[in-house]
């Protein structure tokens, strides 16, 4: 089975960066701007709600930011994988979630889909299959990526305010 192409002329890790600057800013049309048209969400954290376009979007996330906790949209870790980019934060309740992000050609969501972190693991999330010569997204019970991934995670602020260290996988 081949695994699908990811366009690599943009920067994943980046666009995700700025999705969670988006929510932590309340900023909904920049966020939504993130979303190609026909982008879909899939939540498992509210029962796999799903949500498919950017004003069914734009629906589901305005009551969520109009809500945070004061925790929300903490970066717990973030990592480049086959399919796209994985990020583990704290959602707008403050609670631990694990979110796959796909992107279209052109860097914009493609797709989205998100469970409690303590309850699923990416696979479980998007069916991925480990083969040992890709990167491959491990079971959160490890906390670890396997793979060539290179890993941000929560690091103190600097004097400047940044949060993002880097460390080999």
């Amino acid at each position: 089975m081949d695994m699908p192409t990811v366009p690599t002329d943009f920067d994943q890790v980046a666009i995700v960066v700025d999705w969670l600057d988006a929510c932590r800013k309340h900023d909904i049309d920049a966020l939504i701007e993130l979303y190609s048209q026909d982008a879909k969400a899939v939540c498992g954290c509210d029962a796999g709600e799903v949500s498919k376009g950017r004003a069914a979007l734009e629906k589901y996330w305005r009551s969520r930011l109009d809500a945070l906790s004061p925790d929300a949209f903490g970066l717990e870790e973030i990592a480049p994988s086959a399919d796209g980019v994985v990020l583990d934060y704290l959602s707008y309740e403050g609670k631990p979630v694990r979110m796959v992000f796909t992107f279209d050609t052109a860097g914009k969501i493609l797709q989205t889909h998100c469970a409690p972190f303590a309850a699923a693991s990416a696979q479980d999330i998007v069916g991925l299959q480990h083969r040992p010569d890709d990167e491959a997204i491990s079971a959160p019970d490890s906390g670890a990526l396997s793979g060539r991934a290179m890993r941000l995670t929560r690091r103190p602020a600097n004097s400047s305010g940044h949060r993002f260290g880097r460390s080999p996988a």
